[in-house]
C-alpha cells in the first residue's frame, strides 16, 4: 500500500496558514481557521495523524501532486473546525 507524502503534507499545513493569514477577517470561522492555521505552523501538531490517515482513506499516494493535496488540505479545514480544533 502506498502512503501520502508527509513532506507535501507539511508544505501544505504551510500553504494553508498563509492563504488563512491574507484572507478576509469576515470570512466564517475566520478566527477557529486562524488558530488551526497558528497549529499547522508548529512541527507536529496534534491532528498530524488525523490529516495522514485521511489522505490515506481517500486513496492519497506518495505521487499525489502538490496542488490536489492543498485542495484537500483546504476542504480538511473545516471538518478541523467542526470536530473543534480551532475552539
Amino acid at each position: 500500500m502506498s502512503f501520502p507524502d508527509r513532506e507535501k503534507i507539511s508544505l501544505s499545513y504551510v500553504w494553508f496558514a498563509n492563504a488563512v493569514a491574507s484572507e478576509d477577517p469576515a470570512t466564517t470561522d475566520h478566527a477557529k481557521r486562524l488558530k488551526l492555521a497558528r497549529e499547522m505552523c508548529q512541527n507536529t501538531p496534534c491532528f498530524n495523524e488525523f490529516i495522514f490517515r485521511s489522505m490515506t482513506v481517500q486513496g492519497y499516494v506518495y505521487e499525489t501532486d502538490q496542488a490536489t493535496i492543498n485542495n484537500y488540505m483546504s476542504a480538511l479545514a473545516t471538518n478541523l473546525v467542526t470536530l473543534g480544533f480551532g475552539d
